[in-house]
């Protein structure tokens, strides 16, 4: 936002009055509270969204080439494993050969194979994470209700959530994608459809705004007693300072706990 409006001719300081200003206006605020959650919840499926879209990519590559359900084989040649596929090669526009090692970049990026399947999901966490860091941050930037103890425990619940959802992920992935001939989009069908299954779990059975108020209120409970022995402990500070200010013998008779004689001449 903040390039478009250099882009318009403001200086950094006036885009970013701009944007403080719009943040406050109180309509804003109010679509905000009402679409905050459906927003999240609609957010929380964009990497399932991105993978639907190669799979269409690598779906419609493959119908190219003659079926849209042919497969691919595994097959080792000199201690490197190659992905063999079917069809007309010479129809399709992405996967113009017959043989690509497991590893190429290209079979990756179309998640064909278990490394393919793999990459799309550790791409899948990544991707959550920046979601969850945007949302957050913009929460916090227009619910004034909203501090820096939301955004850390928002943000924290989230990771932990995807990542325990990334390691069943690729646990099954790993489990049901093996060596063996396979459809060529099955890798890629098994990914969306794990981490839909996963992710509709974990947004119907966890209420994040709960634990989220919960974790946030703790934050700052913690931070509050914090504050109140750093104050405790200046004011013993400065007491001693006082007492070693206004009588430095009686002061050092205390620290040391040296015995006062009275009447001694």
């Amino acid at each position: 936002m903040i390039s478009v409006k250099r882009l318009q001719g403001l200086t950094p300081f006036q885009a970013m009055d701009w944007i403080v200003t719009q943040t406050n206006d109180l309509r804003l605020k109010q679509h905000w509270q009402q679409s905050s959650d459906g927003l999240k919840g609609f957010s929380s499926y964009l990497p399932m969204a991105l993978d639907a879209k190669v799979l269409t990519v690598l779906a419609v590559e493959m119908q190219r080439s003659g079926n849209m359900f042919s497969t691919y084989q595994v097959k080792t040649y000199s201690g490197k494993a190659y992905i063999i596929f079917k069809g007309y090669p010479a129809l399709r526009s992405h996967l113009t050969g017959t043989r690509y090692l497991a590893n190429n970049p290209k079979i990756i990026q179309l998640g064909v194979g278990k490394l393919g399947a793999m990459n799309a999901v550790k791409s899948g966490f990544i991707l959550s994470i920046i979601v969850s860091a945007a949302f957050h941050s913009l929460d916090q930037l227009i619910d004034d209700q909203k501090t820096w103890h939301h955004f850390f425990a928002g943000f924290t619940l989230d990771i932990t959530i995807a990542f325990g959802s990334t390691a069943i992920a690729a646990g099954i992935v790993s489990w049901t994608i093996g060596t063996a001939a396979m459809v060529t989009i099955g890798p890629l069908v098994a990914v969306v459809a794990i981490g839909a299954f996963i992710t509709y779990g974990t947004n119907t059975l966890i209420n994040t705004n709960q634990i989220t108020d919960e974790v946030a209120a703790f934050l700052k409970q913690a931070e509050d007693n914090f504050k109140d022995k750093i104050h405790d402990t200046r004011y013993q500070i400065n007491k001693i300072q006082r007492q070693q200010n206004e009588d430095p013998l009686g002061f050092m008779h205390r620290l040391f706990a040296i015995p006062t004689f009275q009447g001694m001449k």
